[in-house]
Formats: structure tokens, C-alpha cells, sequence
């Protein structure tokens, strides 16, 4: 599977509604639509989905986001030349480890938030150093600000957006300008339809998250596989910066100033009594990260061994391992 999808082929991206439908296959097995799903979009409110035909269609959106959000960061891989040529490895990285957890599933504010991000970091992507970049700067804050409202930890990621886009860009006051005004606008808008739907305004409440007081063996699974990710994408990473052009480490320094920002993000969530801390959102740096050991000559077959077990442990942990939890 790593071969089929990291050769360039465009046709292997049919094959990927493929593997997500198995992911809900097996997951089906388990669970039925037999009680209500509850939407957190976070600022923007909530929605409640009752079961059947509407909770179908809510997973039909899930997988459907999944995909779409797989495609969209892969264009954004291979447009951006990480690689000497194109592969299709962060697309299926994506849809693999996001199927460790229950968001892959359940259709909610995280699958916006989500594109949201991927939209922002393939904005910065497109910077240039000899050419102006207030349109791509402007989108690149809409976009983290959008995020921010459906996740409001992602407030962090305002602030390390200046950061983001001088990785590409000297400092000017007119980009800068229009940093702050695209990161204004989704704050505007939602606080306008707080003021016309009766809607509450948003709030943030510090307290210690009730998700640190439910810790349990899988949450615990999560986070080890979170760290060995992080572990054998820096060995990924550092050979391929070895002999990396100067574009190419700018690039990489940006994922990797991402997964700094979600970091600072997930650890602020930790002191709010709500939403939950989803490091789930990991996932979309790591895609792109993951695939320097997959295509490693001299780390491909361990790297690859990690994906397999990897896939396996999601296609059976929400049913024949859910007891052991």
C-alpha cells in the first residue's frame, strides 16, 4: 500500500474513498446510530443529530471531509515540491491517523477547523521572497482566525502567524496590516451573528480540563503514538534537510513551527474547562512530516512497519480492542 500510494499515480487517490469506507465498515461492526450526536462548532454553537438517517449522513459528512481535507493537503505536498517528484503518501497518512480517533467518525467543528488549517499553511506555502504577499498573508490569517473560532485554543496560532509568514517574508508594516485585518474579519462575522441570532458571545472559562481527569489506556496509546510520529519525522526530517535546498528548509521550518503552534494550543486547552483537547490535530502536520522516513532509503522499511501497525491498531480498536479500554 505505501508503494502503490508513494510512486506517482495519480489514480491511487480513487483508491482512497476505499480505504476509509472499510475504516467504517470495521467501525460499524461495533457501533450503531442508536443515540444522539451532539456537533460542537464551537463559537458558532452547537447542533444535536438524532439517529438514523440524519446521523448516517453526519458520518457520510465525516468521511466525506476526511477525504476531501486527505486531497487538499496532498495538492498542497506536491505543488510545494517537498519531494523530487509527486507522491500520494500524505493523503493516505491522513486518513490512516486520523482513523485512530473518534473524530474520523463523528462530524463536528474539528473537520472545518481542520481545512481551515490546511487552507492556512498552503497560503504561506505560496509565499515568495522577491513577491508581495498581502493577499496570500491576508488569506493564511482568515483562515487560522476561522479555525480559531471553531476551536477557540487555536487563539495561540494568531499571534505565531506573524512568525509563520516571516519564515518566507521580510517585515513590512503594510503585510503586516493585513495580517490583522484578515485575522479581524471571522471575529466580526461572528459576533455579528451572536448580536442578530441571539446567540451567546464568546467566552473563554479557565479551569483544569475535565479531558485530563478521564485519561484512560487508549488516551494514553494516543499520545505514544503521537510522540513515536514526532520521533521518527525529525530522523525523516533532518536527512532530508541534509541535502535540502534554502526554499525547501523554509518549508520545513514552517510544518514544524505548526507543530509548535498546536502544541501551544493544546497545552493552553488544558487549563480551559472546555472544548476537549483533540490532538488529533497533530495529524495534518504529520502527514507531510511522516512521509520523509516512509520515502527514506534508509528508514522506509521501519517507518513503514510503525504505518502498518499503526493501521491495524485503528481498524481494531473501536471494536475488538474497545473492551480492553
Amino acid at each position: 500500500m505505501i508503494r502503490f500510494f508513494g510512486d506517482n499515480r495519480p489514480f491511487a487517490l480513487f483508491f482512497l474513498p476505499l480505504v476509509v469506507f472499510v475504516f467504517h465498515i470495521i467501525y460499524r461492526l461495533k457501533f450503531a446510530s442508536n443515540s444522539p450526536l451532539d456537533i460542537d462548532f464551537g463559537w458558532w454553537g452547537s447542533a444535536t443529530i438524532q439517529q438514523g438517517s440524519s446521523y448516517n449522513f453526519a458520518e457520510l459528512l465525516a468521511a466525506t471531509f476526511v477525504m476531501f481535507n486527505a486531497v487538499i493537503l496532498n495538492y498542497f505536498f506536491n505543488s510545494s515540491e517537498f519531494n523530487e517528484k509527486n507522491t500520494y503518501l500524505p493523503a493516505l497518512n491522513y486518513v490512516v491517523f486520523s482513523a485512530l480517533f473518534m473524530s474520523f467518525y463523528e462530524f463536528s467543528g474539528f473537520h472545518l477547523a481542520s481545512s481551515m488549517l490546511i487552507f492556512s499553511i498552503s497560503q504561506f506555502l505560496k509565499l515568495n521572497q522577491n513577491q508581495s504577499g498581502t493577499l496570500r498573508i491576508f488569506n493564511a490569517a482568515f483562515f487560522i482566525s476561522t479555525a480559531a473560532t471553531l476551536y477557540y485554543p487555536f487563539l495561540i496560532l494568531i499571534p505565531l502567524g506573524i512568525l509563520y509568514y516571516l519564515v518566507f517574508r521580510p517585515f513590512q508594516m503594510r503585510e503586516f496590516y493585513f495580517y490583522f485585518l484578515g485575522s479581524i474579519i471571522p471575529f466580526i462575522y461572528l459576533i455579528s451573528c451572536c448580536y442578530l441570532l441571539n446567540m451567546s458571545y464568546p467566552s473563554i472559562h479557565f479551569n483544569w480540563n475535565p479531558f485530563n481527569s478521564k485519561l484512560s489506556i487508549s488516551h494514553i496509546i494516543d499520545y505514544a503514538i503521537i510522540l513515536l510520529l514526532i520521533m521518527v519525522s525529525i530522523i525523516g526530517v533532518r536527512e532530508k534537510q541534509s541535502n535540502a535546498g534554502n526554499r525547501m528548509k523554509k518549508e520545513l521550518q514552517l510544518v514544524n513551527l505548526f507543530v509548535v503552534g498546536i502544541f501551544l494550543a493544546l497545552l493552553f486547552c488544558a487549563f480551559l474547562l472546555e472544548p476537549s483537547i483533540k490532538i488529533e490535530f497533530f495529524i495534518i502536520p504529520f502527514s507531510i512530516l511522516y512521509c520523509f522516513p516512509l520515502l527514506s532509503k534508509r528508514f522506509g522499511l521501519g517507518s513503514s512497519l510503525m504505518f502498518y501497525i499503526f493501521m491495524i491498531y485503528g481498524l481494531l480498536k473501536f471494536n475488538f480492542l474497545d473492551s480492553l479500554y
